[in-house]
């Protein structure tokens, strides 16, 4: 078993709807409680959850919601996370950013990362995260975060215009990554990360352009955080290719209770009657086989593109970009 990374859900609440999201709800418990039914692990379980993944092989964490910065015992969660010298980022929507400047000035943090999408019309709560995100990763980055990551996600809308590349030679001259993901629709019921949108890219050959000139962008030295094999995988996704997990453990999406989803996208039916905090590795290899059978029609989610598509452990590190 090599799991790669960890999607660790500390909350699903969060101050903001946005339209699309299906994750962000205040959370009520799993359909499949191992661990308690209602409330928020503490941070001494959290650690513990870590090491399993990452006696499974898993060698970098990334920390969502809903929003973390909810999470009533942040404070205590970085600390451990830095004295265990754990491989972490946390991705945000900023608009909590007086917690993170603390949380930054007291603790200290490894990584941070935020949403900050091209927008085209209103669209809500989505264009007010991407404003403020934008603000909040550039005081980070001021504030000492090594690793600052402007997440954003192209759409329908947004590929119509060449922004996304004047938004890469903006915050590459700051000294921020961006990373690129494509808006995924829902395949079915088990599809619970986001609603179904007007917003699925339905224009393959603009898209393809706009690859090959991101593609240019990052061989001249400008800050993207995909690797190479995103860009050719994405236009094939957009043509009408989907990308299957070859494993579907090599990326472990954890709730805010201790149950296991099949992936971030996908809760799953047999996955989630497993804890990560005590787990049988060889059932649960089985009933994620089965979900992944059952419930999995692909998806366009270009972290498991790029995790999948590393060789060994030490460039693992090296493409996500981690100071030890």
């Amino acid at each position: 078993m090599d799991v790669v990374i960890s999607n660790l859900l500390l909350t699903r609440c969060c101050p903001l709807k946005c339209e699309h999201c299906r994750i962000v709800r205040d959370y009520k418990g799993s359909p499949y409680p191992k661990v308690s039914s209602y409330g928020f692990l503490k941070p001494e379980q959290w650690l513990k959850i870590m090491d399993n993944l990452e006696a499974l092989g898993c060698v970098f964490h990334t920390i969502y919601g809903g929003e973390p910065s909810l999470y009533p015992q942040l404070f205590s969660l970085v600390n451990m996370l830095n004295k265990r010298n754990k491989f972490y980022t946390f991705i945000t929507s900023g608009v909590e950013k007086e917690k993170w400047f603390k949380v930054q000035e007291q603790c200290g943090l490894k990584g941070i990362s935020a949403s900050v999408d091209i927008w085209a019309g209103d669209l809500g709560d989505r264009e007010k995260k991407s404003r403020v995100g934008g603000e909040f990763l550039f005081e980070m980055k001021e504030r000492g975060v090594k690793d600052v990551v402007a997440v954003t996600v192209l759409d329908e809308k947004n590929i119509q215009t060449d922004d996304i590349l004047e938004m890469v030679k903006l915050y590459s001259g700051r000294g921020i990554y961006v990373e690129i993901t494509l808006i995924d629709e829902p395949h079915n019921d088990y599809y619970d990360f986001a609603e179904p949108s007007d917003l699925g890219i339905k224009s393959p050959r603009k898209f393809s352009l706009l690859m090959d000139k991101l593609y240019d962008l990052k061989s001249r030295g400008f800050l993207i955080h995909n690797n190479e094999e995103f860009f050719t995988e994405a236009k094939r996704i957009v043509d009408g290719g989907v990308y299957m997990c070859k494993k579907p453990w090599s990326s472990m999406t954890v709730e805010p209770d201790g149950t296991i989803r099949l992936c971030y996208r996908i809760g799953g039916a047999k996955s989630r009657f497993h804890s990560a905090l005590d787990f049988d590795k060889d059932r649960l290899l089985y009933h994620m086989s089965e979900d992944q059978f059952h419930f999995c029609k692909g998806c366009t989610w270009n972290c498991v593109v790029m995790s999948d598509s590393l060789s060994d452990k030490e460039e693992r590190k090296k493409v996500f970009r981690h100071n030890q």
